[in-house]
């Protein structure tokens, strides 16, 4: 097994818990759908500066609020699906130290987190602005800092690299 630079395992935790912050999404959505229906999951969502909590309207027919239903739905199953992909991403970092695991946790995570900031958040944001709403992007954007001094001091043969490790005999 490959030796893996602490930065880069420092990293692969890092995205461990974007990933599990992300899979937190659609339970507690469906659990508002469960506890409250449309309502309570709409209002569990809104709340930002071009949503206020007191002007946000269930639509009351049904066509419309089935389709807002299966968006709100679809949206966080996929968010849930982001954050399988940033588990499996802290997997292949901690244990191999992937450079393409990174390279999809920067991408393909950032290009979710930067979507979801742009459209919902900033500017003017459709989602209130708070911890738990910019702790998602936080996390990550801290992982891509730490996890390449790993991936890329630990292979140019930094004191912790696999190349300058004695052998034991």
């Amino acid at each position: 097994m490959p030796q893996v630079h602490i930065a880069t395992k420092f990293g692969a935790v890092l995205f461990l818990v974007w990933g599990i912050l992300h899979l937190w999404v659609p339970y507690d959505a469906f659990h508002n759908f469960h506890e409250g229906g449309l309502e309570k999951a709409v209002l569990g969502i809104a709340g930002g500066p071009n949503s206020p909590l007191d002007k946000v309207q269930v639509p009351k027919d049904a066509a419309t609020a089935n389709l807002m239903e299966g968006l709100i739905k679809n949206f966080v199953l996929d968010v849930g699906g982001y954050g399988v992909l940033g588990v499996a991403v802290a997997f292949k970092l901690w244990i191999e130290g992937d450079l393409f695991a990174f390279l999809l946790g920067l991408v393909v995570i950032g290009i979710a987190d930067m979507s979801f900031l742009y459209f919902l958040v900033v500017p003017g944001g459709v989602i209130d602005l708070k911890f738990e709403v910019v702790l998602g992007p936080l996390v990550w954007f801290l992982a891509i800092l730490v996890t390449p001094v790993g991936l890329f001091y630990g292979a140019q043969g930094g004191k912790n690299s696999s190349k300058n490790k004695k052998k034991v005999q």
